[in-house]
């Protein structure tokens, strides 16, 4: 999925003049069915050489690529997939695992900046019922992260959320859910 994916992307990004993608997360497969974390991981190292090697770059396109739980997975192999990726090719930017700050900028002056997360199942749920999130779990776990970072919640225009599998965006709340760019189950893409 990931290797057809990139020409889709970046044909679709070409057509609209956007020149970032980013990835909230979960860029590689996890321990998918009866494979082992280990099988896994040698699966992954595999199709990274293979977009690496045979997935032609496009002009003028980056893309960012924020580390998720898969990813970190794969991390205890002596494996950074993220961190491999953006040594072997200029056009992918690693952000990082959990959590990135996204700094806008006009010339040299600061415009404000977004956050983007991808929380565990163990640190946030992320299931989504019918009534959308709540709130005050969104809340409370973006709280935490701020505390940590030594930052207020106002410091950031928007937070965005990959790990889930629906969109949702909350004005008020200044948050959003992305679902992911292929999704088989509820058959929903990526936000543009």
């Amino acid at each position: 999925k990931v290797l057809n994916g990139f020409d889709i992307i970046n044909e679709y990004c070409t057509k609209n003049n956007i020149h970032l993608v980013l990835n909230l997360g979960d860029f590689y497969d996890g321990v998918v069915g009866k494979k082992t974390a280990y099988e896994a991981a040698v699966e992954n190292y595999k199709i990274a050489e293979q977009l690496i090697n045979k997935v032609a770059k496009a002009p003028g396109i980056y893309h960012g690529i924020l580390g998720g739980n898969h990813e970190t997975n794969l991390l205890k192999f002596g494996y950074d997939p993220i961190k491999f990726l953006t040594d072997e090719r200029e056009d992918f930017i690693s952000l990082g695992y959990k959590h990135s700050i996204i700094d806008l900028k006009d010339s040299s002056k600061s415009l404000g900046c977004f956050d983007i997360h991808h929380p565990n199942t163990f640190d946030f749920p992320v299931d989504l019922d019918e009534d959308g999130m709540d709130i005050a779990k969104v809340q409370n776990y973006l709280n935490n992260i701020y505390k940590k970072q030594g930052r207020n919640r106002d410091d950031s225009l928007i937070d965005i959320f990959g790990h889930v599998h629906r969109n949702q965006l909350s004005s008020l709340g200044g948050y959003c859910f992305l679902s992911r760019y292929f999704d088989g189950k509820n058959k929903k893409g990526a936000t543009h």
